[in-house]
C-alpha cells in the first residue's frame, strides 16, 4: 500500500515544481539487479518538502523537470523491489543531472537501501563556460557582496570585464528576473548574499532565451524551503581608521597646519586679489581697512586662516573621516508558511564609511527583499516577489551614467570626496569653480524598486509552462543639495536659472561666511587651493523603468529532445537631464522635450538534443526596439523640433530655439519624423561531446546581439548659455526678452543621443575539454575568440585613474558641424558643433583559460585559474562631418578615423592595462567537521573551522618610454609592474552558544599583505622615475618655505587600498 500511495503521489504532486530558466533537470535509467529496465518505476524527489517525481516509461526512463538547485534526496521504487534512496544529488540551473538505479526484487523484508550519490568525473552537458557558486561556497568565501563573488571567477579581470569586455555587456538575473536598468545598462548587484541558493556565471555563451548581453550572464537562484524555517542574522564591522594610501589628508603634519599658520607665511604669499575691489562689498571694507597696515593684514590672514578654515566648523566633518566605525547588518528569514505556501523575507542595511574626506559623513546601503509561494492548485504555483535597494554614494560612481555607456556627459572628475592632500578644491570641496580639473563630482544617489509575479502551470510531467510579470524602477541623481533636485523644472528657467541661484546663494553662506576670502582666487605658492567663490553646480537627473511580460514553454518531447520556446516584451520609460556651469554660464541637455517611451520585444526556440554521444544546444533568437519617439529631421539640428523654432531661423542654418519653451513632440510637427524599429537575429549552438566518462570536449558557436543603453539614443545634446555677463557673479532673474538677443550653441565634448543606433553585434566562439585526472583533479582547458563590431564604444571610463585612456577608444562619436562655415565655434550667434553617438567601433578578443579544481580531499578544496587575454579595440567611419551649403558644396571636407581620410577605420589597440595579458588566480578552502578532535570544556576547539583564501596575479601592461639620447623608437619596449592582491577570511563555528543555534565569528581581510600597485607616472614624472628613481612629489610655498612632499596618495591604483581587517558575527537557526 505504501508504494501504491507513492505512486499516486508522484502523479498529484509532479505539478509541484517551480519556475524554469533557474532550475535543472534529473534524469536517468531504472533496471533490476540483471540488468532488466522496469517500467512504471516511481522515481521522486523532495523540493521544498514536497515529493516531485515521475514514473518510468517504457524503455525504463525517466524525466524530472524544473529542479531547483542545490542537493537534493532521490528515491526510486516499484512494487516488489526494495527501495533506493540517493543522497547529496546536485542540480544545477539549466543543466542534467544523471542518475541511474538498480533494484533488487523483495525475496525477504529488508532496509531500504541508502547510498551517496556518485558524482559525476565531468559535466558531460555543458556546452559553453560556466563558473558555479553554491551557496555553501558562498558561505565559506570571504565575499560580502555578489560583485565580489563574481569577481572571483574564471574568465573575470582585475578591472571587472569579463573575457576581454568592459562591463558594460553584462545581465544580473534573479530567480528569472532580470536586474538591468534599460537607461544605463547598470545592474543592480546589491542582492543579499545570504538569500542566494547559487550563483552561476555564464561568460562562454548562453541559450537563447538570454538576451540584452554581449559578454556574460549572471544568474542567481534564491532560498526556499517547505520543510521548516531557516533564518540567519550577521553582522560585521570595520574599525575606524586611514583606508587610503598616504597620512592624514587634513592631519596636523599638513604644511597648511604647520606652516600657513604663520603671519610671516603670508607676507611671501598673499592672496591674488586681496588689494583690488573684488566682488563682496563687506570684503572690501574689510581690505580697505587694513590696506596700509601690512603686519596687520598678515596677522589677520593667520589669524583668518586658522578660524575660518583650519578650524572653521564646516570642515570638521573632513577632518573626523578616519574616526568613524563602518557597521554592517544582514537578516534572513525563509521557509513554510502553510502546507502550500512559503515565503522568504531579508534586509541588508550597511552604514558605509568613505575612505576619503567626502561630501556625506557616510555612504549607507540598504536592500530588502521578500517572496511568497503558494500552489494554486496541483497543476500551478505562483511566486510573488519584491526587492528594494539603493545607496548614496560619495566614490567612483558605481552605475554607467557618467561612463562611457553615456553621451559624454562624464566630467574628468573624481568622486565626491577630496583623495590628496594638495586637492585644488581642499578648501572648498564640492560646488567649486571648474578649473582646474578634476574637480569632485556631486554624491551619487540611487534606489531601486523591483518586482515580479510568476506562474507556473504543468499540463504533465513533462510539460510545462512559465508567465513572468515583472516590473523594475530606477532613480538616479548626483547633486550637492538634494532637495533642490526634486523641485526643479524646466519652468525654472523663466526664474532666471533656480537651480544655480539658490545653489550659489546657499553655498556661498555656507562655504565663505560672507568672510573676505569670498572671491579672492587662488593662494600663490600652493597647489592652487581654491579660495574663491562656488560655481561649479551640477545636477544630474535620471528616472527609468519598465514593465515586462516574459513566457517559457518547456516540453520534453522524447528521451532525446527537450524543446523550450518564449517570447519577451517591455514597455519602458526614461527621462535624463543634465545641468551644470559657473555663475555665468551654463549648459543644460532639456530644452526640448526629454522624457520617451521605448519599447523592446523578443522570442526564441531552445532544443536541448541529449543522446548518449552529443548533447547540443541548438537556439535561435530574434530580438527588436524602437525609440518611440519623434525626433528632427535633421541630424545636424536636433532642436529644429522645439516650438519655438518654425524653421531653420537661425542664420538659415541652425535652430537654437528658446530653452525656456518646453513641449512633447508628435507626428504634427513639420521637422520631426519617428524613429526607426531595429532587428536582430541571434543563431546559437554548443556541443558536448564525451570522449569517454572522464574527458569531454565542448563547442560553441553564437550570436549576441545587445541593444545600446537608451540614454545614448535618447539623450538632447548640450547647450552653452550665457544668462549674465561674465563679470557679474551676482545672478538676477533674466530679462524676459533675453533669449532672444543672446545665441545659444551646441558644446562640441558632449554627445547627443543617435535614435537610429543598431543593435550592437558579437560573435562568440568555444572549444575546449574537461577532463579528470584520478578523480582527484578536474582539468578544464578551453579557447575563446570573440568578434564584436557595431558597438557604442570600446573602453570604459568612469575612473579618477582614466584606466581607458591606456590605448582603449571610449564614447568618441561622429562630430557634426552645423554653420555651413564648418568652425563650430561657441558663444552668442554662433552654433558650436556635437558629438552624436555612432555604431562605429569594433573589438577583437582572443584568449586561453585553463582551470584546475582539485577533489583529493573532502575537507579541502583548491581552484586555480590561469587566462591568456589578447583584447584588441578600434574605431573606424566618419570623424568630422560637415553640413552641405546651398551650392551643394561643404567649407571642409569630411575626415574620417584613420591615419589618412582614405582609410575605412583605425587598427586595434591591446588595452593589456584595462586587460591584463596574463593573469591568474587561486582559491584554497579548508575546513573541518564539527565534531572534529578532542572535547575540551565541553566544546572543540579544533572542530567547525574554515580558512578560505583568494589570491589574484596580474601581469603588468607595456609601455614605452626612451631615456633621452636613446635613437630607438621602439613602442612598448617597457613593462610596468605586475599586481597582486590576496584576500583572506578565517571563521570559527560555536553550537548552542544560543540554544539551537549555530554562532559563528568570523574576521574577513582584504589585501592581507598590504600590497601597493604603483601607477604608472607619466609625462615629466616618468622620466624622473627612470631616470632618478623618484615618483611624483608636490612643491609647497616659496624661498624659505619651501618644501617638497611625496605625492604618496597619488602613487597608488586607488582599485587596492591598504589591508582591512573587518570582524564579523553570525547566527544560523
Amino acid at each position: 500500500m505504501k508504494k501504491i500511495a507513492i505512486a499516486f503521489l508522484v502523479i498529484m504532486c509532479s505539478a509541484s515544481v517551480v519556475y524554469a530558466g533557474t532550475t535543472g533537470k534529473i534524469t536517468g535509467t531504472v533496471k533490476d539487479a540483471a540488468g532488466q529496465v522496469l517500467p512504471g518505476a516511481n522515481v521522486v524527489v523532495q523540493v521544498e518538502g514536497i515529493l516531485v517525481g515521475a514514473s518510468t516509461d517504457a524503455d525504463g526512463q525517466f524525466f524530472i523537470l524544473a529542479v531547483p538547485p542545490g542537493l537534493h534526496t532521490v528515491k526510486a521504487s516499484m512494487v516488489g523491489y526494495h527501495d533506493v534512496t540517493q543522497t547529496e544529488v546536485r542540480v544545477k540551473i539549466d543543466q542534467t543531472s544523471t542518475l541511474n538505479f538498480s533494484l533488487r526484487e523483495e525475496v525477504l523484508a529488508a532496509e531500504e537501501m541508502v547510498v551517496v550519490a556518485e558524482r559525476p568525473p565531468v559535466e558531460v552537458d555543458l556546452t559553453g563556460s560556466k563558473a558555479v557558486m553554491s551557496s555553501i561556497e558562498l558561505d565559506r568565501s570571504f565575499v560580502a557582496n555578489i560583485k565580489q563573488a563574481v569577481d572571483t571567477q574564471q574568465g573575470v579581470n582585475y578591472n571587472g570585464g569579463i573575457r576581454g569586455g568592459f562591463g558594460l555587456d553584462v545581465s544580473y538575473y534573479v530567480d528569472g528576473m532580470e536586474l538591468r536598468d534599460g537607461a544605463s545598462n547598470s545592474n543592480w548587484t546589491g542582492i543579499n548574499t545570504s538569500t542566494v541558493q547559487e550563483l552561476e556565471v555564464l561568460s562562454g555563451g548562453y541559450n537563447a532565451e538570454y538576451g540584452r548581453a554581449n559578454g556574460a550572464v549572471i544568474n542567481m537562484v534564491t532560498k526556499s524551503s517547505r520543510t521548516r524555517v531557516h533564518s540567519t542574522l550577521d553582522y560585521k564591522m570595520r574599525p575606524a581608521g586611514i583606508y587610503h594610501w598616504g597620512g592624514h589628508i587634513y592631519g596636523p603634519e599638513r604644511y597648511e597646519n604647520r606652516v600657513m599658520s604663520n603671519p610671516d607665511w603670508w607676507n611671501n604669499h598673499p592672496p591674488p586679489g586681496w588689494f583690488g575691489t573684488g566682488h563682496v562689498t563687506a570684503a572690501d571694507e574689510y581690505k580697505k581697512g587694513l590696506r596700509d597696515n601690512r603686519d596687520g593684514v598678515n596677522t589677520a590672514l593667520a589669524q583668518h586662516w586658522i578660524m575660518n578654515y583650519l578650524t572653521a566648523p564646516w570642515i570638521q566633518d573632513l577632518k573626523e573621516y578616519d574616526k568613524r566605525t563602518q557597521h554592517g547588518y544582514e537578516g534572513t528569514l525563509y521557509g513554510p508558511l502553510t502546507k502550500r505556501a512559503s515565503f522568504m523575507a531579508s534586509g541588508r542595511y550597511q552604514k558605509g564609511v568613505p575612505k576619503y574626506p567626502s561630501a556625506l559623513n557616510y555612504n549607507p546601503e540598504w536592500n530588502l527583499q521578500s517572496s511568497l509561494t503558494f500552489d494554486v492548485t496541483q497543476n500551478s504555483r505562483v511566486k510573488l516577489q519584491g526587492m528594494h535597494g539603493g545607496f548614496n554614494n560619495t566614490d567612483q560612481f558605481r552605475t554607467l551614467y557618467g561612463s562611457s555607456e553615456d553621451n559624454g556627459l562624464w566630467q574628468h572628475r573624481s568622486g565626491a570626496h577630496i583623495a590628496y592632500p594638495s586637492n585644488s578644491w581642499k578648501f572648498f570641496p564640492f560646488v567649486a569653480q571648474g578649473t582646474p580639473r578634476p574637480t569632485p563630482r556631486a554624491p551619487e544617489y540611487v534606489r531601486m524598486w523591483s518586482g515580479q509575479a510568476k506562474l507556473t502551470h504543468i499540463f504533465d510531467p513533462r510539460t510545462f509552462l512559465d508567465v513572468n510579470l515583472s516590473y523594475f524602477w530606477y532613480f538616479r541623481e548626483a547633486n550637492y543639495r538634494r532637495d533642490n533636485l526634486w523641485k526643479t523644472s524646466h519652468a525654472a528657467y523663466s526664474k532666471g536659472f533656480d537651480w544655480n541661484e539658490v545653489l550659489v546663494e546657499e553655498e556661498n553662506k555656507r562655504l565663505t561666511r560672507g568672510l573676505p576670502f569670498h572671491g579672492v582666487g587662488r593662494i600663490s605658492g600652493i597647489p592652487g587651493w581654491g579660495l574663491n567663490y562656488p560655481g561649479d553646480h551640477a545636477q544630474d537627473y535620471a528616472k527609468a523603468y519598465n514593465y515586462t511580460i516574459k513566457a517559457d514553454f518547456t516540453k520534453q518531447v522524447d528521451e532525446v529532445h527537450q524543446l523550450k520556446a518564449g517570447l519577451y516584451g517591455s514597455y519602458q520609460f526614461f527621462d535624463r537631464y543634465f545641468h551644470f556651469g559657473y555663475i555665468s554660464t551654463a549648459w543644460v541637455t532639456d530644452p526640448i522635450a526629454r522624457d520617451t517611451n521605448p519599447y523592446e520585444g523578443a522570442i526564441y526556440i531552445q532544443d536541448k538534443i541529449e543522446t548518449m554521444g552529443m548533447i547540443v544546444n541548438a537556439g535561435l533568437r530574434v530580438d527588436m526596439y524602437n525609440v518611440n519617439a519623434y525626433v528632427s529631421d535633421d541630424v545636424f539640428d536636433p532642436l529644429r523640433i522645439d516650438e519655438d523654432t518654425p524653421g531653420n531661423v537661425k542664420q538659415s542654418e541652425i535652430s537654437i530655439g528658446d530653452p525656456y519653451g518646453y513641449k512633447n513632440i508628435s507626428s504634427t510637427d513639420e521637422f520631426a519624423e519617428h524613429t526607426p524599429t531595429q532587428w536582430a537575429i541571434s543563431p546559437r549552438i554548443g556541443i558536448s561531446h564525451p570522449i569517454t566518462d572522464k574527458t569531454v570536449l565542448h563547442f560553441m558557436y553564437g550570436h549576441f546581439n545587445q541593444r545600446p543603453s537608451w540614454q545614448k539614443m535618447t539623450n538632447t545634446p548640450f547647450m552653452q548659455l550665457r544668462p549674465y555677463p561674465e563679470t557679474d557673479p551676482i545672478l538676477t532673474p533674466l530679462p524676459a526678452d533675453y533669449g532672444l538677443n543672446h545665441g545659444y550653441s551646441y558644446t562640441h565634448w558632449a554627445g547627443a543621443g543617435n535614435p537610429g543606433l543598431e543593435f550592437e553585434k558579437m560573435i562568440q566562439y568555444e572549444v575546449g575539454f574537461d577532463q579528470n585526472i584520478a578523480a582527484l583533479l578536474n582539468l578544464d582547458v578551453t579557447l575563446y575568440y570573440k568578434d564584436g563590431k557595431n558597438l557604442t564604444a570600446a573602453g570604459f571610463k568612469n575612473d579618477e585613474s582614466f584606466l581607458a585612456d591606456y590605448g582603449t577608444y571610449t564614447g568618441t562619436g561622429h562630430r557634426l558641424f552645423p554653420d555651413f562655415n564648418g568652425l563650430g565655434s561657441r558663444g552668442p550667434g554662433k552654433s558650436g558643433s556635437l558629438v552624436v553617438n555612432g555604431n562605429m567601433f569594433f573589438q577583437d578578443v582572443r584568449g586561453l583559460e585553463i582551470t584546475m579544481n582539485s577533489r583529493f580531499q573532502q575537507y579541502a578544496h583548491l581552484k586555480f585559474h590561469y587566462n591568456l587575454s589578447y583584447s584588441n579595440t578600434g574605431i573606424y567611419g566618419l570623424r568630422n562631418v560637415y553640413r552641405v551649403q546651398p551650392g551643394g558644396q561643404k567649407a571642409r571636407p569630411d575626415s574620417r578615423h584613420g591615419a589618412n581620410n582614405r582609410d575605412k577605420g583605425v587598427s586595434g589597440r591591446d588595452n593589456a592595462y584595462w586587460n591584463p595579458r596574463n593573469s591568474a588566480k587561486l582559491t584554497a578552502t579548508v575546513f573541518t567537521p564539527v565534531n572534529f578532535g578532542p572535547v575540551l570544556g565541553g566544546w572543540r576547539p579544533l572542530g567547525d573551522w574554515n580558512v578560505n583564501l583568494h589570491s589574484t596575479w596580474n601581469q603588468g601592461f607595456k609601455y614605452t618610454y626612451h631615456s633621452p639620447g636613446d635613437p630607438s623608437t621602439e613602442p612598448l619596449n617597457m613593462r610596468w609592474k605586475p599586481m597582486w592582491n590576496t584576500n583572506m577570511m578565517v571563521s570559527k563555528g560555536f553550537d548552542n552558544i544560543i540554544p539551537g543555534a549555530r554562532t559563528e565569528i568570523n574576521v574577513t581581510v582584504i589585501n592581507l599583505f598590504n600590497q601597493k600597485q604603483l601607477r604608472l607616472p607619466t609625462g615629466n614624472n616618468l622620466q624622473q622615475y627612470h631616470e632618478n628613481g623618484r615618483l611624483p612629489f608636490v612643491v609647497y610655498g616659496t624661498g624659505d618655505f619651501r618644501e617638497e612632499e611625496d605625492d604618496v596618495w597619488r602613487w597608488y591604483n586607488q582599485r587596492q587600498m591598504p589591508r582591512e581587517v573587518i570582524f564579523g558575527v553570525q547566527v544560523r537557526w
